[in-house]
């Protein structure tokens, strides 16, 4: 595994920094470390039982040796150097407090340096409790399907942790064993503990094991849930040639259709093995309507639903994205998110949702409006409410969930998120066939604008706009493909490799190979991460997805189907941002990524009015006697500054109107009912030099 691995959460990766280490004039060779050793486990004072790891660390011992002394008996040597371990059966001394002594030296004879802690041994029974982990051996390399197994003496209870996670329930006393699949521990090594109880003490024992890079190809892994622990199941996909240990790569995810599994098809793989790219194809954990007779076996909503026949469907695909980033070199400027039927939808929504985390999107076949497929759909009415809770109408949050599970609802958050869609003409499942039914689930989200009949005398949403339009009025901010082919609810190879324009198929011209149809592949190799767009849009319709970019939002309607949105420019040249809001309880605006600072001698401006935009969602339009009252806030590094000043369309704000303090300014509940400038400066007397 490649040490340098990015291993944080995903979601989070944008707000880490590279910080390099700086030497001043300090040259390197002239610097030496002094002789040190420190135990770093157990801690001082630890209560301790079983076999135990003593381990520590050492400096500058070189072809030394690290000893360690029991109650100042004699001095055994530690396995290894820096770091170094010792391995010490405490059963067989007194329950009590005993001292561990650990000593490094640079050569017989020569000076030596000690650390020291003392424990509490509490052995239940006298020292008669024990478990022992059979095998694998210490020190072992594995690579599939693996058995932990072991014994103990006078346990009613053993457990086994990983990495010193939460200890875990094995199968058995004595002998025991715990299966571990393949993928359920990442490349490179661990630490297996058993821990042994009966009522009164606890007995330890620990291996470490290295797990060898996986081989190439498609093979299933398991990844553990960040919301609940479950564990959770995908195929990998390792392209030929992979080198585990390389730079990193882009990553594919591909979510699956209703009553499918996480999968890659040949056409997917070969385009995967030609690029380099890694793959993964989450399952979805299994999910209750399967039980009452519904086909779909895992679950496809892609949403976050409190009814545990649901679960964190959201959270669960970007948990892979985390598992991935964190056992291969992912690059995660270029991570790809695609999927098919229920899978499309699923990017869309996921993508719409998370601007910030894609560098491009892939919905193929997918259905964009859940609103219109309750109506049409065949399924048995459980089927089709199993994943947002009820029928329309029933209630706001379950309104609120047909809506952000449905691409339609959300395309306006698609500003700096690259959209290729696929699908087919013939296609009567997620409609695309004017004869089958009037709303047609590629046309009325890409090309065709026509759209604003109602789904049902109840169901009347008005025109939502289309990424074509979209694309028309912000050229600069929507950059969308598509491709339609003649076939039915099925994958067309020609979406992934392009095709030959021709008279059957239709699409967009790939600009780098006139006279072809761009694929999705092409379009995703162009296309990287933005992280600093000079213009944010962002819709919302619940608590849960406030931020992208740099911006953070929440609506003052969560969860009431009544959506909230910003739009928001930076004018670095004139250190300004001009906002539009509509539904917006409190905004704020990260001014170190958007690049603008506050300057003795450059107040920062910002002007805020209430939504404007025609194009947007006839949803966005304020109910009438709808008053806009967010609050504001600016943050960004503001310590320099012993005093600030606040005006409010040209008249300075009181001390009592606002706050402010090393991080941020905050302006509370302001009144918004037309274009409103505010200035933040540094106060003239206050100033300090650059």
């Amino acid at each position: 595994m490649n040490s340098t691995n990015l291993r944080f959460p995903y979601r989070h990766r944008k707000l880490l920094a590279l910080i390099p280490l700086l030497f001043g004039g300090i040259g390197l060779a002239a610097w030496k470390p002094a002789l040190d050793v420190q135990i770093t486990q157990p801690l001082n004072g630890a209560v301790v039982s079983g076999v135990i790891s003593i381990e520590g660390t050492s400096q500058d011992v070189g072809s030394g040796r690290v000893s360690i002394s029991i109650d100042g008996g004699p001095f055994d040597p530690a396995v290894g150097i820096d770091p170094w371990s010792y391995s010490l059966d405490t059963t067989s001394l007194s329950n009590g407090m005993h001292n561990i002594r650990a000593r490094a030296r640079q050569s017989l004879g020569g000076a030596a340096v000690f650390d020291e802690i003392d424990v509490d041994v509490q052995n239940g029974g006298g020292g008669s409790l024990s478990v022992t982990i059979t095998s694998p051996e210490d020190g072992a390399v594995l690579l599939d399907t693996f058995l932990v197994r072991g014994q103990s003496q006078g346990a009613t209870l053993v457990t086994l942790a990983v990495d010193g996670g939460p200890f875990g329930p094995v199968n058995g006393l004595n002998p025991w064993d715990m299966v571990f699949e393949p993928g359920s521990l990442s490349p490179g090594f661990h630490t297996l503990t058993a821990k042994a109880e009966d009522g009164v003490g606890t007995a330890f024992d620990q291996i470490t094991i290295e797990i060898g890079d996986p081989p190439v190809g498609g093979q299933q892994i398991t990844y553990a849930s960040s919301v609940d622990g479950e564990p959770l199941g995908a195929e990998l996909y390792l392209p030929v040639g992979f080198n585990p240990h390389g730079p990193p790569v882009p990553l594919v995810m591909h979510l699956h259709g209703g009553g499918g599994t996480g999968n890659f098809s040949p056409d997917m793989t070969a385009e995967l093995d030609a690029r380099g790219w890694i793959g993964i194809a989450p399952d979805g954990r299994d999910w209750g309507l399967a039980d009452i007779g519904c086909t779909w076996q895992t679950s496809a909503a892609y949403v976050n639903n409190p009814d545990p026949n649901v679960g964190p469907g959201e959270q669960d695909m970007l948990d892979a994205i985390d598992w991935a980033a964190l056992n291969f070199p992912i690059d995660l400027d270029r991570v790809y998110l695609t999927g098919f039927s229920m899978g499309g939808r699923g990017s869309y929504i996921i993508g719409l949702k998370n601007p910030d985390l894609f560098a491009a999107i892939a919905p193929l076949g997918p259905a964009i409006d859940m609103f219109e497929v309750y109506i049409r759909r065949p399924e048995p009415r459980a089927c089709k409410e199993g994943m947002v809770g009820g029928e329309p109408g029933d209630s706001p949050f379950v309104d609120t969930m047909y809506s952000i599970t449905s691409g339609r609802f959300l395309i306006e958050n698609a500003f700096n998120l690259p959209v290729f869609h696929g699908h087919g003409l013939l296609d009567t499942t997620a409609n695309n066939t004017p004869a089958n039914a009037p709303f047609l689930h590629g046309w009325h989200i890409t090309e065709d604008a026509s759209w604003s009949a109602c789904h049902s005398p109840a169901l009347c949403f008005g025109h939502t706009p289309v990424l074509e339009e979209l694309h028309g009025r912000h050229p600069e901010g929507y950059d969308w493909a598509f491709m339609f082919t003649p076939v039915g609810h099925s994958t067309d190879p020609k979406w992934l490799h392009g095709t030959p324009i021709n008279g059957t198929d239709l699409g967009v011209e790939d600009p780098q190979n006139p006279g072809n149809l761009i694929g999705m592949f092409e379009f995703f190799d162009r296309r990287s991460l933005q992280h600093n767009p000079e213009t944010v849009v962002y819709k919302s319709y619940t608590d849960e997805h406030t931020r992208a970019f740099w911006v953070e939002m929440d609506i003052s309607t969560p969860w009431l189907n009544k959506p909230g949105a910003v739009r928001v420019s930076r004018v670095n040249a004139r250190n300004r941002l001009e906002a539009e809001l509509v539904r917006v309880a409190e905004i704020a605006f990260d001014l170190g990524v958007a690049g603008l600072e506050l300057r003795a001698n450059r107040p920062l401006s910002l002007q805020v009015q209430p939504l404007v935009e025609p194009t947007f969602d006839p949803a966005l339009v304020p109910d009438p006697g709808e008053v806009l009252t967010p609050s504001l806030v600016l943050r960004g590094d503001f310590s320099r500054w012993s005093q600030l000043g606040v005006w409010r369309d040209g008249q300075r704000l009181s001390p009592a109107e606002w706050s402010w303090n090393g991080s941020e300014v905050r302006l509370e509940n302001q009144f918004i009912d037309s274009v409103t400038e505010y200035r933040i400066a540094v106060l003239p007397s206050q100033a300090f030099p650059q």
